[in-house]
């Protein structure tokens, strides 16, 4: 099979195709593909190994891999086999040419590549083109590139920093939370404080063996203006006299 049609697989026609599943690989079968295929140490002009991703690492590095005999293990990236499922998260360095399972906004840098120092927003979805570049594989991520992303995964839980202004911290405000079932609009509530965190229930990654999902959980920061307009010093400043006030009256 050529590497480049992989983008034109859908999530199951891949792992079908890599005889693997979301649950990953067992002990003995990534034992067996590892003694078949050898260590996942190809030259970056060879790539051979089409590994899968269920989220969006050159070298004998540390990784973490998803799943084997059902549990979340961490191994050298010379270990990896095809079929392996493996997590990306921001910082990381891709292994070896995946194809994207699930995908929570992530970019991903591939400058070395496509030479755009602008990172790739990435997709899970199939793309039914067969004259793509690399540059346009959007869910396939690449060896040697690495993922910049908004979120942070902590076991099944993906935690996210969100900026807000200060009147939408005072006054509430909504603001749109990217997940795995689409865009969602979270309520801010007015007088909201800097570090509070927004809880989505079960808006989270799914916890294997289980019939369930983590939690998203968005930690607001309040982002202070450097510089004003003279108007909106007037603002402030009438604001700061009213609390002032404000205090007096209450003592």
């Amino acid at each position: 099979m050529q590497a480049n049609t992989w983008h034109s697989f859908d999530a199951e026609e891949a792992l079908h195709h890599l005889e693997s599943s979301a649950e990953g690989l067992t002990t003995a079968d990534a034992q067996h593909r590892l003694a078949k295929y050898g260590p996942n140490t190809i030259p970056e002009k060879r790539r051979r190994s089409l590994l899968m991703i269920l989220l969006g690492q050159s070298g004998d590095f540390m990784i973490m891999v998803l799943l084997r005999d059902g549990k979340s293990i961490t191994l050298a990236a010379s270990e990896l086999v095809p079929g392996d499922i493996v997590l990306l998260q921001a910082g990381n360095i891709v292994p070896a040419d995946l194809r994207l399972l699930e995908v929570v906004e992530m970019q991903i840098d591939e400058s070395a590549l496509t030479g755009e120092s602008i990172p790739v927003s990435k997709q899970s979805e199939v793309i039914n083109r067969s004259d793509l570049s690399p540059g346009d594989r959007l869910n396939i991520a690449f060896k040697g590139s690495k993922p910049d992303s908004r979120f942070e995964r902590h076991g099944a839980d993906l935690w996210r920093l969100e900026s807000i202004e200060i009147p939408d911290a005072v006054l509430g405000t909504k603001i749109n939370i990217p997940t795995l079932d689409g865009q969602i609009e979270v309520k801010v509530p007015a007088g909201s404080q800097p570090d509070e965190i927004l809880r989505l229930k079960g808006k989270g990654l799914p916890v294997f063996g289980a019939p369930m999902r983590g939690d998203i959980n968005i930690r607001l920061q309040v982002h202070i203006p450097e510089k004003l307009t003279s108007e909106e010093k007037e603002l402030y400043s009438q604001l700061r006299d009213k609390s002032k006030q404000t205090k007096k009256r209450w003592w």
